[in-house]
């Protein structure tokens, strides 16, 4: 989910359909989810990393909000 400061909800997007990644890629045991960080950039884009930890692979993209 993306919330601002104020606590609103402003989207929510799956990541892990976006990049297309399975459940295999799990980097904590109990955790279901892979590692993403995110971080808001200008004009109301967020840019997100996620990395899959069983491939190696790290996917990188810029995602607009609004």
């Amino acid at each position: 989910m993306v919330i601002n400061n104020k606590g609103e909800t402003l989207d929510d997007i799956n990541v892990s359909e976006i990049v297309g990644l399975n459940d295999l890629s799990k980097p904590i045991t109990g955790f279901w989810e892979p590692l993403i960080c995110a971080c808001f950039i200008e004009d109301n884009n967020l840019l997100i990393t996620v990395y899959h930890r069983l491939q190696k692979e790290e996917y990188h993209f810029s995602y607009s909000f609004k």
